[in-house]
């Protein structure tokens, strides 16, 4: 495995070679070795033996030429998620490149002002469709990554988990990170589909589990994906709740609150429930000896602290 592995690097390596010497026509030549180099390896260790061997300038002997198939309205297209894995590398975008099979192949693409087009960290990207993840990996953007990714915008109504395929959506960047995270809360929340309301919501079920973000599942980053990271409204509900004149309240207004109205809120039509420690997440769509929903409940020192019950 080991000889294979080191003669699909090299297959790997001949091609980003000849993309700097070579006519397209020879190029396409190893595109099949390129799709089964991604299969083999590690798609890290693709990108970091192929990109110090990529020039990021347009060689006089080298053929370019624009595509709108690829680059239009100062954005780079994205149709599969090899194309994924390469935003931040600096390599090069190439006219094959709208099909895996012959991604990293044919000609150098350019702007309209003749500048190489490269996957870098602070381009603009476009999704042209859903793009499923390669089942076992994770996709993350680059720590440094400044970008954008132009879409037609967040819905509230956008589909967070698919149980027939066992296929959860990923719409933004919060959802990526918990992905990856090793230490996170990682249960997937209703709110999840729009980056400000992620971690709100109701619990998100996988049959009669909940749903968690891990590798046990297939994903996939939906055409409307979104880099930005507005301020978590769970944040400015931890921030509305403390009072920095009190100790040990942990965000609530007040020892032993359960939960959490908003300001605005006057009637109390939308309580948020705090969550506090393991047991409360654990009764969450759980029933009591009756079978009726386990009831939120405050202490009664804390009922009787505010002045009523819940």
């Amino acid at each position: 495995m080991k000889k294979r592995w080191e003669r699909l690097i090299a297959a790997v390596m001949s091609v980003v070679m000849v993309q700097t010497v070579c006519p397209p026509q020879a190029m396409a030549l190893a595109a099949s070795e390129v799709k089964e180099a991604a299969e083999y390896l590690e798609i890290d260790q693709l990108f970091s033996a192929t990109q110090s061997a990529v020039t990021t300038d347009s060689p006089e002997n080298v053929e370019t030429q624009t595509s709108a198939a690829l680059f239009q309205d100062g954005a780079v297209r994205i149709y599969h998620a090899l194309q994924l894995y390469a935003i931040g590398s600096n390599a090069v975008v190439h006219s094959g490149d709208a099909q895996a099979e012959t991604f990293g192949t044919g000609t150098v693409l350019t702007d309209e002002n003749g500048q190489v087009l490269l996957y870098d960290s602070d381009g603009t990207y476009q999704l042209m469709n859903d793009i499923a993840l390669p089942d076992g990996t994770a996709w993350t953007l680059p720590s440094e990554f400044t970008g954008t990714f132009v879409s037609e915008g967040e819905s509230t109504e956008a589909p967070l988990y698919d149980q027939d395929t066992d296929t959860v959506y990923l719409y933004n960047n919060y959802q990526l990170m918990t992905l990856s995270a090793e230490d996170e809360l990682k249960t997937v929340l209703s709110g999840d589909n729009v980056a400000e309301t992620f971690g709100l919501g109701q619990v998100v079920y996988a049959g009669d589990q909940q749903l968690e973000y891990t590798q046990d599942h297939n994903y996939v980053v939906a055409q409307s994906f979104t880099a930005q990271m507005p301020e978590l409204k769970a944040e400015e509900i931890l921030s509305d709740t403390t009072q920095e004149d009190s100790s040990g309240l942990d965000g609530r207004d007040y020892l032993g609150q359960v939960v959490y109205y908003e300001p605005d809120d006057t009637d109390k039509k939308n309580p948020y429930i705090l969550i506090g420690n393991e047991q409360q997440l654990q009764a969450i769509g759980k029933t009591d000896k009756n079978g009726d929903p386990i009831k939120v409940t405050e202490p009664v020192w804390a009922q009787k602290q505010e002045g009523h019950s819940i």
